[in-house]
């Protein structure tokens, strides 16, 4: 019985954090501006899925100023498709590693302590051995950084075709630079 509660508390652990992640992102432009302060680790993806990631120089109601590698960067506010916190991978990555590590250990103490020869202290050895890749792998599955801001709309890796108001008087099929509209 004692085998069940430890791998009830292996799983909540495991999936709690899945199930607080499906929260509602902030769309507010005005939210990110008064949450995030200079000198901010900060990842920026772009509306065609470039990302910049660097150290947050500045932020107006316009753009978004990084510094990454020395040079600074401003990014227009119509091109922020999301602004994530920058650099927590490798600490997701160590949370796993103890969680695993505990949470092998605990489950493989538990099944050991109800078999017929217990041997406690190398069952914990093995579910650590065996907790801790594994944790680790989870860990660093995890997104990199908390969500700060998401564009309204969601993706829109190219420009979305211009409407009828917007068509060029000599609509003739070629657009200013040869595409053509499909």
């Amino acid at each position: 019985m004692s085998s069940f509660y430890a791998l009830a508390a292996f799983l909540a652990a495991v999936l709690a954090p899945l199930a607080a992640s499906g929260a509602e992102p902030n769309h507010s432009w005005d939210t990110l501006v008064s949450a995030v302060k200079a000198g901010s680790k900060i990842a920026v993806t772009r509306m065609n899925s470039a990302v910049s990631e660097g150290t947050l120089f500045s932020i107006d109601d316009q753009s978004i100023s990084i510094q990454e590698s020395g040079n600074k960067h401003a990014i227009a506010r119509a091109d922020v498709l999301r602004v994530r916190s920058a650099g927590a991978r490798r600490r997701h990555a160590l949370y796993g590693v103890l969680i695993g590590a505990g949470s092998g250990a605990l489950i493989l103490w538990a099944v050991d302590h109800g078999s017929k020869h217990p041997q406690a202290d190398e069952a914990v050895g093995i579910g650590m051995l065996l907790g801790i890749p594994a944790g680790a792998i989870v860990g660093a599955a995890f997104p990199d950084g908390a969500l700060l801001y998401e564009a309204p709309g969601g993706v829109r890796k190219t420009p979305s075709p211009p409407s009828d108001a917007d068509a060029p008087a000599n609509a003739g099929g070629n657009q200013a630079g040869g595409e053509l509209r499909q």
